[in-house]
């Protein structure tokens, strides 16, 4: 089994995915919230279908699903009065060692410490959006945390959330001023190479329109496993 499909069925175990039909996998997932309440993955000929405790109950999102239906087409079926924002996202691993980036700007990468370095993390987060502090993931109380530093400030910085026991799940939020410049590249690069001498396979999400962070992954030699496509909820004001 190559390095990608073993991520693959590593995810499927971390969610607690079982097999409804053939190629259909189905997994309770808790990330997921009513106003996030269903992803199906497509990994080659296999569909893993995650759903929020909210849809889990009463089992209406697997019972509605046919190859073929999107998201949308499944909740509409059951949830009314409500709006879908389609969304895709992108999962990816690293089968080999991580590349290195070529060219950052002067400056330093250190392991980051919950209390010393929480001023400079609070400053990083502020300098970006709400958004991206959400897709980015990055907490001082995370696996690995590792920053980089130019300009004596903290200006990217990534983590990793252990799943089961091969995966680690990389983070990363760098600092506007400071973007496309290989800043964030590198701190995923490091804690990419921590995870593989810990025994785990370095993992990645990203939305799929975000394409800068879909570059850094790829810049650093991920491969995409599957690509998810989920609906956010808008309800009625």
């Amino acid at each position: 089994m190559n390095r990608l499909d073993e991520a693959w069925k590593a995810y499927i175990d971390y969610t607690g995915g079982r097999e409804f039909r053939p190629g259909l996998y189905l997994a309770r997932y808790l990330e997921l919230s009513p106003e996030y309440p269903m992803l199906i993955y497509k990994h080659g000929d296999e569909s893993l279908i995650l759903l929020s405790d909210f849809l889990w109950e009463g089992r209406e999102a697997l019972e509605a699903y046919r190859q073929g239906m999107d998201v949308t087409e499944v909740l509409g079926l059951f949830l009314e009065g409500v709006s879908y924002l389609p969304e895709a996202v992108c999962m990816l691993a690293l089968e080999g060692n991580p590349k290195t980036p070529q060219k950052t700007p002067a400056g330093t990468i250190r392991p980051l410490k919950p209390l010393a370095d929480s001023v400079a993390m609070g400053v990083l987060k502020r300098a970006c959006s709400k958004e991206e502090r959400t897709a980015g993931s990055v907490s001082l109380q995370d696996v690995w945390p590792t920053g980089f530093f130019a300009e004596g400030k903290l200006v990217a910085a990534a983590s990793a959330w252990l799943w089961g026991d091969r995966l680690a799940d990389l983070g990363v939020l760098t600092h506007g001023g400071y973007r496309r410049q290989g800043c964030g590249a590198a701190v995923v690069s490091a804690v990419a190479v921590r995870a593989i001498a810990e025994g785990r396979i370095p993992f990645y999400r990203c939305d799929a329109a975000n394409t800068a962070s879909f570059a850094l992954a790829k810049s650093l030699g991920f491969a995409e496993i599957a690509r998810g496509e989920g609906a956010t909820v808008r309800y009625p004001e």
